[in-house]
């Protein structure tokens, strides 16, 4: 609770726009940005956040603004043996808040299945999945796929009326048997996981990959039963 008031009490006293005064004693407005509600949406149907355009931005791009940036690059393969590349970032400062960041990497099936032919130092993960290192020809390639998701997981604890208050009302919700839930907002390409018991987790992704995320996400989740009125039982 400390948390979010003090959130809502940072973001009141700044309005999301806030002024200093230089030693000219003339005001000047400076915009707060990559805040994780500012999300657009491209002439081209991308979703760009936090200065990525997704489908579009590589991290040979964001190295050149993010700097300090050293990516660790893993190929995973889920219990399903669905493969996806992705690039962990760590912790960031982006906007007001510290966050940790994971990239998906555009790579084809053809290219997925020739990283994990490289076979190193494979390792079996908590939720099922293993995690494998890729060799340094194909770290380097890597590095100019698109970026295709973001996975952003902040230390401010959110509630569903912070969500509300800066990210609308979901067009709807999918409860989990633990007590969370999903907030889909399909026409900003984001699924929002809040845990009332853990912390709250934002996946972006283009508005044409929604449908494909919502899919993963059910496949790696337990879900409550939903009766006909649309209610969890």
């Amino acid at each position: 609770m400390k948390k979010i008031l003090f959130l809502l009490f940072t973001i009141a006293l700044l309005a999301v726009v806030y002024f200093f005064w230089p030693g000219d004693g003339q005001k000047k407005t400076i915009k707060l940005t990559d805040m994780p509600w500012q999300i657009e949406q491209t002439d081209q149907g991308h979703t760009r956040v936090f200065g990525i355009e997704l489908g579009k931005t590589n991290l040979w791009d964001l190295i050149e603004s993010w700097k300090g940036l050293q990516p660790d690059i893993g190929l995973f393969t889920s219990k399903n043996q669905h493969k996806r590349l992705e690039a962990y970032l760590g912790n960031r400062r982006l906007g007001l808040f510290d966050a940790k960041i994971i990239l998906g990497l555009g790579a084809s099936q053809e290219e997925l299945d020739t990283f994990s032919a490289d076979d190193i130092n494979v390792k079996p993960m908590p939720t099922g999945a293993y995690k494998q290192e890729i060799s340094e020809a194909h770290l380097e390639q890597a590095f100019g796929f698109p970026i295709t998701s973001i996975t952003y997981i902040p230390k401010v604890k959110y509630d569903a009326e912070l969500l509300e208050k800066y990210f609308s009302q979901p067009q709807s919700r999918k409860p989990l048997k633990d007590g969370g839930a999903f907030w889909l907002y399909p026409g900003h390409g984001l699924v929002v996981l809040l845990d009332p018991d853990g912390k709250e987790v934002f996946h972006y992704v283009n508005r044409e990959d929604f449908p494909s995320l919502v899919k993963r996400l059910e496949q790696e989740n337990e879900f409550q039963p939903i009766q006909e009125d649309g209610l969890p039982e």
